[in-house]
């Protein structure tokens, strides 16, 4: 029997191995910590909650600072109004789908009802409104976040009661605010309805200071629409 000793590895050899795995652990941990140091914020509205066997994520759509503009919607109401997901709300200003919720908005994931939507505001739950909707349900007055301060808008598209508990059956609406603002912002716009005369106004203000670690953000909208009487139409 021919025994073959390898005597490639000296003892000098394994020191160095033994030396040169803690010092590499360290450098990897201390690079992962710098990067963790740069990321300023991280607000979370769909989850990974392992519920079905496939283990499917949730499906949020986002809706951006560019969308926002160009879908030319004056207040939140007229933008949640234009999700296909978005069904049965009571953003209407008359008296047959808003008795006593005229001038406030709110929005309805998949036509399951107002009560079934929850409504966050940067990640935060919301107040509910004092008025009550037609069928007695309440909601959150989404007319009282302005338009100029809306960064983007995240749509949980599917309940998630196992995450924010039974007001999410619907899903989940999260309005993130701006927090750069730098100066005054000044905005105002106006729409027509063809063939009526009734027009809508509208004037935003945004404003924000600060520095380092304390920010101030102060925002408001103004919002008067015509009346349009139904003699005017045939």
């Amino acid at each position: 029997m021919v025994k073959v000793i390898d005597r490639s590895v000296t003892p000098s050899r394994r020191l160095a191995k033994f030396t040169l795995a803690p010092l590499v652990l360290a450098i990897s941990t201390a690079t992962l910590a710098q990067q963790d140091s740069q990321l300023e914020e991280v607000v979370i509205t769909g989850s990974y909650i392992k519920s079905t066997g496939e283990d499917e994520a949730s499906p949020v759509e986002v809706l951006n600072s560019d969308y926002i503009v160009n879908s030319g919607a004056v207040d939140v109401g007229e933008l949640t109004s234009k999700l296909s997901v978005s069904s049965g709300t009571e953003n209407n200003p008359d008296s047959f789908t808003s008795g006593e919720t005229q001038g406030t908005s709110n929005i309805n994931l998949r036509g399951l009802g107002l009560s079934s939507t929850l409504v966050l505001v940067n990640g935060k739950r919301q107040t509910i409104a004092a008025a009550v909707a037609n069928d007695g349900s309440v909601f959150v007055d989404t007319s009282t976040i302005p338009m100029a301060a809306l960064e983007r808008v995240e749509i949980l598209k599917e309940g998630a009661t196992a995450t924010y508990g039974s007001d999410a059956v619907a899903g989940v609406a999260n309005f993130i605010l701006r927090k750069d603002v730098e100066g005054i912002e000044i905005s105002t716009g106006y729409e027509e309805i063809t063939d009526g005369g009734a027009g809508k106004y509208d004037v935003n203000f945004l404003a924000g200071f600060g520095n380092d670690t304390t920010r101030v953000t102060v925002a408001g909208t103004m919002i008067k629409q015509d009346s349009l009487s139904s003699a005017e139409r045939p």
